[in-house]
């Protein structure tokens, strides 16, 4: 069973998803009821996890895992589709770059683009958006941890009808994070019922069991020896 479950974009209303949360089996959760919806679930037994900040697009949390003494800073991240919004978010994590000095990792659908390779289908990137993104990332000290398996995490219908795919959700850390677990990758997984695909981080891949296979929560796996993360 995971240790930390995030879930992004869920659409339920509040009380829905605490009646979901209370059923699942995890000690304790935080629910933002914003942009679709962010969900932060967790177990003490496996992590020591504690929320500390969050807004409409994003939960900050630190967390510690047996055996590392050292708390890092994880960031689960839904971006409004709105420019507008996603700027205000932008901003959220400049703030926390600036007052946080942990290992970082942000996980989650950003729902923008960095890179033309980065879709299939569709209008073309506007480099300005582009352009504005890399800039706060660069502020940040957040670098793209990379991915293997399929190359895009969201499919669906965006221009005259047509299919489009584009890499909309990704895994960021800093320098620290990166020391830290040096050997974390992260994994595109096949689509099931979403239109995003799930992703799961390895922090030690080389120690890394299988899921169990009747856990079904999806979007964002963040796995170590003896606990994971999902983010859907």
């Amino acid at each position: 069973l995971p240790g930390i479950v995030i879930l992004v974009e869920t659409k339920l209303s509040v009380d829905r998803a605490i009646a979901m949360c209370s059923s699942l089996p995890f000690s304790n959760y935080k629910i933002v009821d914003a942009q679709g919806g962010i969900w932060l679930l967790w177990n003490d037994a496996q992590v020591k996890l504690e929320s500390i900040s969050n807004d409409l697009q994003v939960i900050h949390a630190t967390a510690k895992v047996h055996p590392y003494d050292t708390p890092w800073l994880i960031s689960a991240i839904y971006a409004s589709p709105s420019l507008n919004n996603r700027k205000i978010l932008w901003e959220n994590l400049k703030i926390t770059s600036d007052i946080v000095n942990l290992p970082w990792i942000c996980i989650g659908d950003f729902n923008e683009l960095l890179n033309p390779s980065d879709k299939f289908g569709g209008n073309l990137l506007i480099n300005s958006r582009v352009a504005l993104f890399k800039c706060y990332l660069d502020y940040c000290g957040l670098m793209d941890m990379g991915f293997s398996d399929p190359k895009f995490t969201w499919t669906g219908k965006r221009f005259n009808g047509k299919i489009v795919h584009e890499r909309l959700d990704r895994t960021f850390c800093n320098h620290s994070w990166r020391t830290l677990f040096d050997t974390a990758n992260v994994l595109h997984l096949p689509r099931t019922r979403s239109d995003h695909c799930p992703i799961l981080i390895n922090l030690k891949p080389h120690l890394s069991c299988p899921a169990q296979k009747n856990f079904r929560l999806e979007r964002f796996w963040l796995r170590h020896p003896s606990f994971a993360s999902l983010v859907n």
